[in-house]
């Protein structure tokens, strides 16, 4: 247990001390986002609100000069189908990362809510049945993030509200909540361009 918590002290060192600037997609909208329901690893297409969405962004981003080689994206379908649909407008190679998933909800999954206060709870350590803990949600993205950033090359993530708000939080001690289809730059700003307009549709 000692050598195991000493391996997440030092991929969370590495990830923080990495300052290497990155760029983050929320994946496009889905009827589960529509409706309010809580997303976890079951596998939610995107709706044609999401399609258009990442297109959008797509057509946005090919102007942009970013210098994207690489888009690493959880394999969950409304993240996968994202990334292939920006990968076609940025004319780059799309990489699966199993690690990048959001959040295991548990029995809670699929479930409508009003408001994030079961997220806020699990994040301090409440437990939800059949969900995995915020302890190795956290470690398993950091590890992730620490593989990607071997790629000296510009990348692009593209994954879950739930890893924007962790990533944020470590880099800023600020949870960003991200929309659908929101294009964030980390860690320079949080970038509020017309991707914003984007996503909310």
């Amino acid at each position: 247990m000692k050598r195991a918590d000493e391996d997440v002290k030092r991929e969370l060192s590495t990830f923080l001390n990495s300052n290497k600037p990155f760029y983050f997609v929320r994946h496009a909208k889905t009827e589960w986002n529509k409706e309010n329901r809580v997303m976890g690893h079951k596998d939610v297409q995107l709706n044609s609100t999401g399609i258009t969405q990442a297109h959008l962004l797509g057509r946005m981003l090919q102007f942009q000069k970013l210098g994207i080689k690489y888009i690493y994206t959880s394999p969950l379908l409304r993240a996968k189908r994202t990334a292939e649909i920006l990968s076609y407008y940025l004319k780059c190679e799309v990489i699966e990362v199993e690690d990048l998933k959001g959040t295991n909800s548990g029995i809670i999954e699929g479930q409508v809510y009003k408001d994030l206060q079961w997220k806020f709870n699990w994040e301090k350590g409440s437990k939800i049945e059949g969900a995995e803990t915020f302890q190795n949600f956290r470690n398993r993205i950091v590890k992730a993030m620490n593989k990607i950033f071997e790629n000296q090359e510009p990348v692009l993530i593209v994954s879950h509200g739930a890893v924007c708000r962790l990533l944020s939080e470590l880099l800023y001690g600020k949870k960003q909540i991200a929309s659908n289809a929101e294009f964030i730059k980390f860690p320079v700003s949080l970038v509020k361009t017309s991707s914003k307009m984007v996503s909310k549709l």
